[in-house]
Protein backbone atom coordinates (compact mmCIF):
# COMPACT_ATOMS: atom_id res chain seq x y z
CA UNK A 1 0.00 0.00 0.00
CA UNK A 2 2.88 2.38 0.79
CA UNK A 3 4.34 1.82 -2.68
CA UNK A 4 1.03 2.76 -4.30
CA UNK A 5 0.76 5.85 -2.11
CA UNK A 6 4.26 6.92 -3.15
CA UNK A 7 3.51 6.28 -6.84
CA UNK A 8 0.37 8.42 -6.49
CA UNK A 9 2.33 11.23 -4.78
CA UNK A 10 4.86 11.14 -7.61
CA UNK A 11 2.06 11.38 -10.18
CA UNK A 12 2.43 7.97 -11.81
CA UNK A 13 -0.93 6.55 -10.69
CA UNK A 14 -4.33 7.87 -9.70
CA UNK A 15 -6.29 6.25 -6.92
CA UNK A 16 -10.04 6.01 -6.76
CA UNK A 17 -11.53 5.38 -3.30
CA UNK A 18 -14.68 3.53 -2.49
CA UNK A 19 -16.36 0.30 -3.45
CA UNK A 20 -15.82 0.71 -7.20
CA UNK A 21 -12.44 2.31 -6.70
CA UNK A 22 -8.99 1.20 -7.68
CA UNK A 23 -5.88 2.54 -9.32
CA UNK A 24 -4.96 3.62 -12.85
CA UNK A 25 -1.89 5.01 -14.52
CA UNK A 26 -1.90 8.79 -14.52
CA UNK A 27 0.33 8.97 -17.61
CA UNK A 28 0.62 7.07 -20.86
CA UNK A 29 2.50 3.82 -20.10
CA UNK A 30 4.70 4.28 -23.16
CA UNK A 31 5.86 7.65 -21.80
CA UNK A 32 7.11 6.22 -18.48
CA UNK A 33 10.44 4.41 -18.36
CA UNK A 34 11.43 1.84 -15.78
CA UNK A 35 14.45 3.99 -14.96
CA UNK A 36 12.28 7.03 -14.31
CA UNK A 37 10.14 5.15 -11.79
CA UNK A 38 13.10 3.50 -10.02
CA UNK A 39 14.99 6.78 -9.71
CA UNK A 40 11.86 8.58 -8.48
CA UNK A 41 11.23 5.90 -5.86
CA UNK A 42 14.78 5.02 -4.81
CA UNK A 43 17.05 7.74 -6.15
CA UNK A 44 20.14 6.99 -8.17
CA UNK A 45 21.89 4.42 -6.04
CA UNK A 46 25.51 3.47 -6.70
CA UNK A 47 26.61 -0.13 -6.36
CA UNK A 48 29.48 0.87 -4.06
CA UNK A 49 30.01 3.72 -1.60
CA UNK A 50 33.05 4.84 -3.59
CA UNK A 51 30.86 5.83 -6.55
CA UNK A 52 29.93 9.07 -4.85
CA UNK A 53 33.22 9.63 -3.04
CA UNK A 54 36.43 8.17 -4.49
CA UNK A 55 38.31 8.97 -1.26
CA UNK A 56 36.13 6.36 0.47
CA UNK A 57 38.29 3.63 -1.07
CA UNK A 58 41.91 3.07 0.06
CA UNK A 59 42.66 1.62 -3.41
CA UNK A 60 42.07 4.98 -5.14
CA UNK A 61 43.52 6.41 -7.25
CA UNK A 62 43.89 3.62 -9.75
CA UNK A 63 41.13 1.19 -8.81
CA UNK A 64 40.08 -0.48 -12.04
CA UNK A 65 37.16 -2.30 -10.40
CA UNK A 66 35.49 1.00 -9.50
CA UNK A 67 35.64 2.19 -13.09
CA UNK A 68 34.36 -1.16 -14.40
CA UNK A 69 31.41 -1.18 -11.99
CA UNK A 70 30.58 2.44 -12.79
CA UNK A 71 30.48 1.52 -16.48
CA UNK A 72 28.27 -1.50 -15.73
CA UNK A 73 25.89 0.64 -13.67
CA UNK A 74 25.68 3.16 -16.49
CA UNK A 75 24.75 0.39 -18.95
CA UNK A 76 22.17 -0.95 -16.45
CA UNK A 77 20.43 2.42 -16.19
CA UNK A 78 20.63 2.89 -19.96
CA UNK A 79 18.67 -0.35 -20.48
CA UNK A 80 16.11 0.65 -17.85
CA UNK A 81 15.81 4.05 -19.52
CA UNK A 82 15.03 2.45 -22.87
CA UNK A 83 12.30 0.22 -21.44
CA UNK A 84 8.82 1.64 -20.95
CA UNK A 85 6.09 0.47 -18.61
CA UNK A 86 4.07 -0.33 -21.77
CA UNK A 87 6.81 -2.73 -22.88
CA UNK A 88 6.65 -4.48 -19.51
CA UNK A 89 2.91 -4.86 -19.88
CA UNK A 90 3.20 -6.21 -23.43
CA UNK A 91 5.63 -8.82 -22.10
CA UNK A 92 2.94 -10.09 -19.73
CA UNK A 93 1.13 -13.36 -20.41
CA UNK A 94 -1.93 -14.89 -18.85
CA UNK A 95 -0.83 -16.72 -15.72
CA UNK A 96 2.28 -14.63 -15.08
CA UNK A 97 5.08 -12.66 -16.65
CA UNK A 98 6.94 -13.90 -19.70
CA UNK A 99 10.45 -13.05 -20.76
CA UNK A 100 10.29 -9.62 -22.36
CA UNK A 101 11.04 -9.42 -26.01
CA UNK A 102 13.20 -6.35 -25.74
CA UNK A 103 16.39 -6.08 -27.71
CA UNK A 104 19.08 -5.29 -25.18
CA UNK A 105 22.40 -4.38 -26.72
CA UNK A 106 22.03 -6.98 -29.49
CA UNK A 107 21.54 -9.83 -27.01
Amino acid sequence: MKVLQQLARLGYVRTYPGRGGGIALAKDASAITVREVIEAMEGSVGVLDCFQDASFCPMEPGCHLRRLLMHAESAFYEVLGSTSIAQLYRGRRKGGLSILEIEIGGV
